[in-house]
């Protein structure tokens, strides 16, 4: 007996239920819940009208016309706004409800099948959080599930036409031969996966193939900002340092009330979206200066009027362990105006006398230092010259700025306004963005062509600290006030019990640092305050509790998962992390050194090509023998000595091919090899030959129970079947064939 397309058809619909629920679960985790709310009404609306059978599904010429609206529309979006991953998120999520609301067959469900997939992977390229982890995960496990109950519906329908039913004992036959096929796929899909996860650990591969703008970020430092980036950025809990801070006389002076900026790059140049740092100047001019490990007599910076000893009151000290992993160069933390910095475990020390920041090379693993900074300068001794001469090339910015100093009568050229204004005009500009725009991580892409910071103050009004920071620091120089950016953390979650500060990558920020009076540089920080301390604070009681938890899951998830790079990989093995990568020794023996992108070395082409034959043939290799040990381990033995796969027994071949030459006997166009199944073209070949052609019918039920029912044939009921199908001939023409018979009602008129 056949597979009961009613018991198939249960199955694959719920799992495919399943399936839609989290694609549309991981697509709200981008775009809200209100989102998530209005998707899932259209979608669970459609399916109930369709499985009951109405007749307000959409026919197919309407599903085909939208269809090509929505295409175009997706690209005309994808193009303005230059965020190709959310248009086609909602592309899919547009067609999943179109092929929910239209007359479905057999090949339907594939297709929301093969959509609720890429949707979620479309997710994963916005948003690597640990819920969508989750997701994923499950979807991952209930995929093979979900394709097999598809496969054998549509093998269903495409044999029958109609649903039979099963009886008991093959019902339960059927489910444990799904769940076997499942089990074992998904079990070979996490070995891979976990090999692939170890053996090619985070950032290999990348830049290979040109620049490309990443659509997802994970908040932690940069030493650059690129406005022209988009995409969601996910808030890593992963603890990045630990931060002590003293006054002159070792006094603690950390508390839950009091931040601190660390900074760790000044960035001061503006080009074609970005905030960089200066190129470096070579020669004497120069402003970099090497350093010993411990700068202790004389100061890294001090002011002409600041005294050779400040007060003790006025120094703050900041003892510092870095709880991540680095190597090569690494910023120093620090708050600003360092004045003398000791690193114990060694290392190059370079220090930038003109933005004071400092940059360690050469980084031991485990890094401590200790740096005395003087971050308040007595502004009554400084001498209020004539400023220099900045200005920033665009006249929206200068207009934005020009229209919120006017409101306080304060004149936005440098010229007419007394040098004791600048900071009370930046504190303006800075409470202009914090009032007036609004702060959040779900970050667009400006549109092609158009200006980063002028499409921020115009149109978006909305986006993340950085935009905040660079927005304030290009009115600050159309203001015709000195400005620069400045990236690094901010500390602000203090251990009481242990007396310091705790920083995470959560707690990376961007600000500005405005020359107020030559030699005075003032923090300014845009950013909306509620963004830095509304889930930052340390908090009590049960939710709280809650709460930590999932910061916890979330900062092993990052930095166990997301952050798993070629250090954390030379940590599992126990490798040293300065060792040399072992992609490295293979792109440099093809051709094609790490770090380079200019192609590939002259004269290495046969390389290439071998390296790339070699990998080809591993990888079919792999393939073949992944293939292999699923034949053997997939399924339990049918008979003593052979593997219970779909292959027939040398009887049951010998009845296959008599089927198939009766077939080209009684339809000589069609050939032996078409792509109906074997039951479904003998059940039309009755249908059109009548009691002539049930031979091919019986035969084809006894190779369907022999090769899915486990029910081999008998060598005595295979020679029978084959004679009877041997004695099948076509009609001749004047023969009248009685049409099949029609189920008529039993009462009588």
């Amino acid at each position: 007996m056949i597979p009961s397309s009613r018991v198939i058809h249960r199955r694959m619909r719920l799992c495919v239920i399943v399936m839609m629920s989290l694609s549309l679960l991981a697509f709200s985790l981008q775009e809200g819940a209100a989102v998530l709310l209005v998707v899932a009404t259209a979608c669970g609306v459609g399916w109930w009208f369709n499985e009951q059978g109405k007749s307000l599904s959409l026919p197919r010429w309407a599903t085909n016309i939208l269809l090509v609206a929505m295409l175009a529309t997706a690209i005309l979006r994808g193009w303005m706004e230059r965020d190709a991953i959310s248009s086609f998120q909602w592309l899919l999520t547009l067609v999943l409800i179109v092929k929910i609301w239209e007359r479905r067959r057999a090949g339907d469900y594939g297709q929301i099948i093969t959509v609720c997939i890429f949707l979620t992977i479309g997710a994963t390229l916005s948003d690597v959080s640990l819920p969508l982890g989750l997701i994923l995960l499950v979807q991952a496990l209930l995929l093979p599930f979900a394709v097999m109950w598809y496969q054998l519906h549509a093998a269903s329908e495409r044999a029958t036409g109609s649903p039979r039913d099963l009886d008991t004992a093959a019902r339960q036959r059927l489910r444990r031969s799904v769940r076997r096929w499942s089990l074992t796929t998904s079990v070979l899909s996490i070995v891979i996966a976990t090999a692939v996860f170890i053996f090619v650990p985070r950032g290999i591969g990348m830049g290979q193939f040109g620049e490309a703008s990443s659509t997802s970020r994970v908040t932690g430092f940069r030493d650059f900002i690129d406005l022209n980036l988009g995409g969601t950025i996910s808030e890593s809990q992963a603890p990045v340092l630990e931060l002590r801070v003293t006054d002159g006389f070792d006094q603690p002076i950390g508390s839950e009330s009091r931040a601190w900026y660390l900074r760790g790059a000044v960035l001061d140049t503006y080009r074609n979206g970005s905030w960089s740092r200066s190129p470096e100047v070579a020669g004497e001019s120069s402003t970099l200066r090497r350093l010993t490990r411990a700068i202790t007599e004389s100061h890294l910076w001090r002011s002409r009027d600041e005294p050779t000893s400040p007060d003790p009151r006025r120094v703050v000290i900041q003892q510092v362990r870095m709880l991540q992993a680095v190597s090569g160069e690494t910023s120093l933390f620090c708050v600003h105006r360092p004045l003398w910095v000791s690193v114990p475990g060694g290392g190059d020390l370079w220090y930038d006398s003109l933005t004071g920041g400092i940059v360690l090379r050469d980084a031991a693993r485990d890094l401590s230092y200790t740096v005395r900074s003087l971050p308040e300068i007595d502004e009554s001794r400084v001498s209020r010259d004539a400023r220099g001469l900045v200005s920033f090339p665009s006249e929206l910015v200068y207009d934005e700025a020009a229209r919120v100093l006017a409101q306080a009568s304060i004149p936005i050229d440098p010229a007419q306004r007394d040098r004791s204004d600048d900071s009370r005009a930046l504190r303006l500009l800075e409470a202009h963005l914090r009032t007036s725009f609004t702060y959040t991580l779900q970050g667009t892409p400006p549109p092609l062509n158009a200006e980063p910071i002028e499409w921020f103050l115009r149109d978006a009004r909305r986006g993340h600290c950085e935009q905040f920071a660079a927005a304030l620091a290009a009115m600050s120089l159309a203001a015709g006030v000195p400005a620069r950016v400045v990236a690094g953390y901010v500390a602000n979650e203090f251990d009481e019990a242990r007396d310091l500060y705790i920083v995470r990558a959560a707690n990376a920020h961007a600000w500005v640092e405005a020359q107020i009076a030559p030699g005075v540089w003032r923090t300014f920080d845009p950013t909306p305050p509620g963004s830095l301390t509304q889930a930052r604070m340390r908090q009590t009681g049960l939710r709280a509790a809650f709460a930590r938890a999932a910061d916890s899951l979330q900062n092993a998830w990052s930095s166990r998962f997301i952050g798993f790079d070629l250090s954390a990989q030379n940590q599992m093995f126990g490798g040293d992390s300065a060792r040399r990568p072992w992609f490295m020794a293979v792109d440099e023996w093809a051709g094609t050194p790490s770090g380079r992108r200019g192609g590939v070395r002259p004269g290495s082409g046969w390389r290439n090509l071998l390296w790339w034959i070699i990998g080809a043939g591993v990888s079919l290799a792999l393939l073949r023998g992944a293939a292999v040990l699923y034949k053997r381990f997939a399924f339990p033995a049918r008979r003593p000595g052979r593997h219970a796969n779909l292959h027939l027994l040398h009887s049951e071949r010998a009845l296959l091919a008599a089927v198939r030459r009766a077939f080209k006997r009684l339809d000589p166009a069609a050939g032996s090899e078409v792509s109906t199944p074997l039951l479904g073209r003998a059940v039309i070949l009755r249908r059109v030959h009548g009691e002539a052609a049930q031979p091919l019918v019986d035969a084809a039920e006894a190779l369907y129970a022999a090769a899915f029912g486990r029910r081999p044939l008998s060598p005595d009921r295979a020679a029978l079947l084959v004679a009877s199908v041997k004695r099948v001939r076509r009609p001749a023409p004047n023969m009248t064939i009685a049409p099949p018979p029609i189920a008529t009602s039993s009462a009588t008129t």
